[in-house]
C-alpha cells in the first residue's frame, strides 16, 4: 500500500491532465481520490479542512499585494519612480545596479 498511494496520486493527476482539466481542478480531485481510496478520513471532514487552510492571512493578502502592484503600475508610479531614480543616479556609468537600489530604497522610504 505504501507504493500504491502516490502511484494512484500521479496516475490521477497525469490523466486529469492529459484530458485537460484545469491544474488547479485537477489537484484537487486527484486529492479527493487519494482521500477517498487511500484512507479512512470522513467526507465530511475534508471540505472543512480545504476551508480552514484556505483561510488564513497570508494566503489573502497575496491577492492585495498583486492588485497593489497594478494599479502602481496602471496609474504609472513605477515609472515615476524608476525616472527619480534615474535622475539620482543615471550619470553613473552602468547605472543599472545602482538604479534598482536606489529604487528599492526609495520605495522602503515611501
Amino acid at each position: 500500500m505504501a507504493v500504491t498511494a502516490p502511484l494512484l496520486l500521479a496516475v490521477v493527476l497525469l490523466v486529469l491532465l492529459l484530458v485537460r482539466m484545469p491544474i488547479a481542478l485537477a489537484m484537487l480531485l486527484s486529492a479527493m481520490a487519494f482521500l477517498i481510496f487511500t484512507t479512512t478520513i470522513p467526507m465530511t471532514i475534508v471540505p472543512q479542512r480545504l476551508w480552514s487552510g484556505l483561510d488564513s492571512f497570508p494566503l489573502l493578502a497575496i491577492p492585495y499585494f498583486v492588485l497593489a502592484g497594478i494599479l502602481i503600475n496602471e496609474s504609472g508610479g513605477s515609472e515615476r519612480i524608476f525616472n527619480f531614480c534615474l535622475t539620482l543616479v543615471g550619470h553613473w556609468r552602468a547605472t543599472i545596479g545602482p538604479i534598482s537600489s536606489a529604487e528599492r530604497a526609495s520605495r522602503r522610504l515611501a
